[in-house]
């Protein structure tokens, strides 16, 4: 305690120091600067982070019957890829996403199995991709046609290899490899144990070439319509509502003799595959097992009799990393593989110094920082040349004022201004300032209880903090051993974190979390939450606020009837951003070629009709609060609009001295008379004069 103490003071100290001496300059009070060093720190995002994802969809006929939901697992599953295809769009396009369906009749697949259908290859998704696969939800008479379906048993370990092959051949670097496994079978091999071993073999490829499983298992269903119309419950569409109509397309690999273009023939492929598994690297994947103990009699899906046993292929030695979801219902199983979707990455790798000398060194793990939340935002829009609708290329140079030469960057000069004077500094003292505080990394200065930790010392979201194996062999054990400690004696760390290269050090309070689990599986992971501190700086004193008067207890009780009966459970992630979703509502119906654009629910709105069943109570508290003949205070405007009642404007058309006015006054005559607001001073005086000059004829 009296190290950490010391070690606050210290480096408290110093900053203060390097603050004020014209490295940076002070916010004014309406920046909102909100701890910018860490929020750049953390959301650094390396550009070889690509995802890439694979649909690998069941097609035996039992995938084609209505299930317990009055739902069909075959469309919930296509209907998961496109809204996949639709995220992906929108979060991050430069990921690949392709569907392979098994066990079907006809075959499409570079190399020649049998009951093997590539719907779509590894690719970054499209606005045709979506309408395809749309298609494919709309009617099940050409699918049935021109691709069917295989009754038989199928050899899944051939799925498997074809969707290695896949993702072996794919051109581009990618981060990620996994495929989202969509059956409801759950003893696929039951009677073919050769094929058992070949199926536990290939996912022991699948996890040497780091590509991971994840399967979502599907309720079976009880009956079979010969078409989508044929119950009186439809498939599921997508959250777009209901095709316009039916749809064909033309890809480039389409032939014209086969029929319907969204069923091509395949094309001979020019690649030359082996048959022969191909493996890259030996790192083993972390293993995610839900459900894999429980049998599921309900949905008759049993996990235990097959897809764990891809898991295991000796005691200690993993196939692959399978994750177990049972849901029958569209809106749960949407919203799971949404979730599986997006990948946790790692915002920053760094070490973790523990009991640091004099000199900072110390006994060091390694440590992985994440970013549990951030605000969502709009995507950046870019510049179009108006002739060739290619973006545009910026190009920024320094220029010298007085001869117009270009500088470069040995001619530039840094200064800060401190007491009205410049100080200058060179490149190297600025590198100097900036690397004082060390390489990037996390120190331990000590630690405290955790109940000195107050609410207000959060000035920005906080991180997560995870360890890692794979640079320093042993910091699990440590990283877990300091978790387990701190939980017992109900403490926290305080540290120094340093984000990354030339960044501001930061105090750090690092709070144990344990870990939380339900009937689904893991709620919150273990480990620790780091919580960013203020400095003195950032601390600021409230002047004294005058005394309130107090209010009257039965003013109060009442208050409390109505606080008690509007209590809602809230959660945040149950509501979306409703300016957001118009957004990207928008760019979604452009794309597609979409008449209507999907209007959104907005959920931020109060609950007006369950207010009304308590409107007795209100009104009753309003009555105590707010006597009869005493006002209740209005909410001030905070736009001030111009009063222009004044101004005679026809006068000044007629006299050509509308330049007279204000910009200000000008528009406010604009929005006044439902005229555009945009534009110069002088655009919007000519647009008046045009106005009332159309008024008078």
């Amino acid at each position: 305690s009296t190290q950490s103490t010391w070690g606050v003071y210290f480096f408290s100290s110093v900053f203060f120091l390097w603050f004020h001496s014209g490295m940076a300059s002070w916010p004014d009070e309406g920046d909102d600067r909100e701890f910018d060093d860490a929020e750049e720190a953390i959301a650094d995002v390396r550009q070889d982070d690509r995802d890439c994802v694979l649909f690998l969809i069941d097609c035996h006929p039992s995938m084609f019957e209505r299930n317990s939901e009055g739902e069909i697992p075959f469309c919930n599953a296509i209907h998961c890829a496109s809204l996949a295809y639709q995220d992906k769009i929108i979060a991050n396009d430069q990921d690949w996403l392709g569907v392979c369906l098994y066990a079907t009749k006809a075959k499409r697949n570079h190399f020649e199995f049998p009951n093997i259908y590539i719907f779509h290859d590894l690719d970054v998704p499209d606005a045709i991709r979506i309408k395809e696969l749309e298609v494919l939800l709309e009617d099940f008479k050409e699918f049935d046609e021109y691709v069917g379906h295989h009754p038989g048993p199928f050899p899944l370990s051939e799925a498997l290899w074809t969707a290695q092959h896949l993702f072996n051949h794919i051109p581009k670097k990618v981060a990620y490899k996994r495929i989202f496994l969509f059956t409801d079978d759950d003893d696929p091999t039951s009677a073919d144990p050769i094929e058992r071993t070949k199926c536990i073999q290939r996912a022991k490829d699948l996890m040497e070439s780091d590509i991971s499983i994840e399967l979502f298992a599907q309720r079976r269903g009880t009956s079979r319509p010969s078409d989508p119309g044929a119950s009186d419950e439809k498939p599921p569409t997508t959250s777009h509502g209901s095709p316009t109509g039916p749809i064909t397309y033309s890809p480039s690999t389409a032939d014209s003799s086969s029929g319907p273009s969204l069923f091509p023939k395949p094309t001979p492929s020019t690649k030359s595959l082996s048959h022969a598994p191909v493996t890259s690297g030996q790192s083993s994947p972390s293993v995610s097992v839900h459900g894999t103990e429980t049998r599921l009699t309900n949905s008759s899906f049993d996990v235990t009799l097959f897809w764990q046993h891809l898991i295991y292929v000796g005691e200690q030695e993993y196939t692959g990393s399978i994750t177990f979801y049972n849901k029958a219902k569209l809106s749960d199983l949407a919203r799971t593989s949404r979730k599986r979707l997006f990948k946790k990455r790692s915002q920053g790798s760094f070490n973790l110094t523990l009991a640091p000398d004099s000199d900072g060194t110390g006994m060091e793990i390694s440590v992985q920082l994440y970013n549990p939340t951030m605000k969502a935002t709009k995507a950046r829009f870019e510049w179009l040349n108006a002739d060739t609708n290619r973006p545009i290329v910026l190009d920024s140079r320094m220029v010298c004022e007085d001869t117009g030469a270009e500088l470069m960057a040995d001619d530039l000069d840094h200064y800060l201004v401190y007491g009205g004077e410049r100080i200058y500094f060179t490149k190297d003292e600025i590198h100097t300032i900036r690397t004082q505080f060390g390489s990037p990394g996390l120190k331990v200065l000590g630690f405290k209880p955790r109940t000195r930790l107050k609410p207000y010392h959060n000035v920005t979201h906080s991180s997560f903090l995870y360890p890692e194996d794979t640079r320093i062999r042993g910091s699990a054990k440590v990283f877990w051993a300091l978790h387990r400690a701190l939980i017992e004696m109900d403490r926290m760390a305080i540290g120094m974190l340093v984000p990354r290269q030339n960044a501001s050090p930061v105090f750090v309070a690092l709070l144990p979390q344990q870990e939380v689990k339900d009937e689904s599986g893991q709620v919150e992971p273990p480990g620790f939450v780091v919580i960013y501190l203020p400095f003195a700086d950032d601390v600021r004193d409230i002047d004294k606020l005058p005394p309130v008067p107090p209010a009257d207890p039965v003013a109060i009780q009442a208050a409390k009837r109505v606080i008690n009966r509007l209590t809602v459970d809230f959660d945040s992630s149950e509501f979306e951003n409703p300016a957001l979703q118009r957004h990207y509502s928008c760019l979604h119906s452009m794309a597609l070629d979409r008449e209507e654009i999907e209007e959104k629910e907005d959920l931020t709105e109060p609950d007006a009709k369950g207010m009304a069943y308590h409107r007795d109570k209100i009104e009753a508290l309003k009555r105590l609060v707010f006597p009869e003949g005493d006002p209740i205070p209005q909410r001030a405007s905070k736009v001030q609009r111009p009063d222009i009642t004044d101004i005679d404007f026809p006068a000044l058309a007629a006299s050509g001295k509308l330049a007279s006015c204000t910009g200000v006054q000008l528009r406010e005559f604009c929005r006044v008379n439902a005229l555009r607001c945009t534009g110069v001073k002088a655009e919007l005086a000519a647009r008046i004069q045009e106005h009332l000059k159309a008024k008078q004829l």
